[in-house]
């Protein structure tokens, strides 16, 4: 009789690699993106996870003020870098604006795909041939993408190689000191002593029995932003602070030339 002894280890032990978070999309798509279908698992290399319902990938824009007043500022061609689910490339479609995502996960592509939105699989840090854009997102908190202080300045030129004529980046981050959770600080002072910055974190999706790679992120405060625009070629245009939270948007611009 089974004694429940047997290990992780004869099974495996450890999730497969692969497109945890897609699968988590494509899971809730097949229900319409209804609540509790799917949830992607997010784990950070401190073994801390969070869970977030995979509907909110599938939710309206409209009934966030501050996220209406960003997205008023789009226009003409634009890329959602991170599209996910395609909740702001659809928005912006019926919006009557020309939209292309850009996607890691090709589940998330065959998602935005399904629901009319065209979409492309594709590492924002090397991208595939694609033009030029007028509007350029980074939302969903998808300023993380910044990735570590050494990969943001591949990310920004990245940026800057797809931007046309005054062309704008529309960004949502959050400061990552604004917290009093235990394990967020834990993980800060670890930070601090590796001379790392607060925000700088490793993440990888889990969906069922499936894993995405490991990921860096870099989430910093508002206030240093200024420190990247030096060598960007990016200004801060406008900055939209949420009073009772730690998340913001930013509208960064292109630096004009002078005579």
């Amino acid at each position: 009789m089974y004694d429940g002894s047997t290990s992780a280890a004869v099974r495996g032990g450890h999730p497969e690699t692969a497109d945890a978070f897609g699968q988590a999309l494509l899971a809730a798509a097949a229900r319409d993106g209804q609540p509790a279908t799917a949830y992607v698992i997010t784990e950070r290399d401190d073994g801390m996870i969070s869970a977030r319902d995979a509907c909110h990938y599938f939710a309206p824009v409209g009934g966030d003020e501050i996220e209406n007043d960003v997205l008023a500022l789009a226009h003409g061609r634009v890329l959602d870098i991170g599209c996910g689910a395609g909740r702001h490339a659809l928005y912006l479609h019926n919006q009557g604006l020309n939209v292309l995502g850009i996607d890691v996960s090709a589940g998330a592509v065959e998602v935005c795909r399904q629901r009319g939105i065209t979409a492309l699989l594709g590492n924002i840090y090397d991208p595939p041939p694609l033009g030029r854009f007028d509007t350029l997102l980074l939302l969903g908190g998808n300023l993380g993408l910044l990735g570590s202080p050494h990969l943001a300045p591949q990310l920004l030129a990245s940026l800057t190689a797809l931007a046309g004529d005054g062309a704008q980046i529309l960004a949502e981050g959050f400061d990552p000191t604004a917290t009093e959770d235990p394990d967020d600080l834990a993980y800060q002072r670890h930070n601090a002593a590796l001379g790392i910055p607060p925000g700088a974190i490793v993440v990888r999706v889990r969906h069922r029995a499936l894993a995405t790679a490991s990921t860096p992120l870099w989430y910093l405060p508002a206030r240093e932003l200024a420190g990247l625009q030096a060598d960007s070629g990016w200004n801060i245009g406008r900055l939209w602070q949420r009073p009772d939270g730690p998340s913001y948007w930013v509208q960064l611009t292109r630096h004009t030339a002078t005579a």
